[in-house]
């Protein structure tokens, strides 16, 4: 069973819409694997709960840069869900600085 290691919980609304939805991203702990190479690897899995978005297991030497590199894709698949959301932190404030809906 995976373990979570990190959660970042925001509320989102789809462009121009005032129902906001919960979003909860998960990040769990990078785990070793072998691969097709018969080498050790790591893999780290990020999950969207509450919005339809497939998010690709991360592959790394090491448990350290499987996160690393899974961290850093977060706020990239961030970019390219705000074309199509608003994303707000618990107390309203804009995830994104350039959005002041809330504020």
């Amino acid at each position: 069973m995976k373990r979570v290691i990190a959660e970042r919980k925001l509320n989102y609304s789809l462009k121009n819409e005032d129902r906001m939805y919960e979003l909860a991203i998960l990040v769990f702990e990078p785990a070793l694997i072998e691969n097709e190479q018969q080498q050790t690897v790591a893999v780290c899995s990020v999950q969207y709960d509450g919005i339809d978005f497939e998010y690709p297991e991360i592959y790394g030497m090491d448990r350290l840069q499987a996160l690393d590199l899974a961290l850093r894709t977060i706020d990239s698949n961030m970019d390219v869900l705000k074309e199509k959301y608003d994303f707000y932190f618990l107390d309203g404030t804009s995830y994104f600085e350039d959005d002041s809906k809330f504020l």
